[in-house]
């Protein structure tokens, strides 16, 4: 079987990512957030949170993630296991670095590059990407499977 894609189904599965990759991150915020449920304030957490991490999922899917699957679209590797692979390890990197001051790169109150490994909330980091590192992976089988059409060959 040959895979097939357009651009029409490449921007249609980038935010079908995105939607996805926002609309599960309100679940797993739902579920951790302890308030009393109340049925109007939980729509306005939906709508506000959802639209923020909807937009943060589809940059990320264009700055992160077209570079790479460009290559790996080029280099054949068109598969639902390259895409989640890559959901998986962009995810992973991102959001562990984004929760370590980028590796120590940007440590608060001292010069970029200045912070030392044990200055550096591993655990923290860890946690959050432990946490994202499977919804990356739902992301990157959604844009897969909506971007991507099999096409027999005669």
């Amino acid at each position: 079987m040959k895979l097939e894609t357009s651009p029409q189904r490449v921007a249609l599965g980038l935010l079908a990512g995105a939607v996805v990759g926002a609309a599960v991150f309100w679940a797993g915020a739902m579920i951790v957030d302890h308030s009393p449920f109340t049925p109007s304030l939980h729509l306005a957490k939906f709508l506000s949170l959802t639209a923020v991490t909807g937009v943060i999922w589809l940059a990320g899917l264009l700055v992160l993630a077209c570079p790479v699957w460009f290559i790996l679209h080029r280099l054949r590797a068109r598969g639902p296991l390259a895409a989640a692979t890559l959901g998986a390890v962009l995810s992973f990197l991102f959001f562990f670095g984004a929760m370590t001051n980028w590796f120590g790169l940007n440590a608060p109150g001292s010069p970029i590059g200045a912070a030392t490994l044990r200055d550096l909330d591993w655990r923290r980091g860890l946690e959050a990407a432990g946490w994202m590192t499977p919804l990356g992976t739902l992301v990157g089988l959604v844009v897969w499977r909506v971007a991507y059409r099999r096409v027999s060959q005669m």
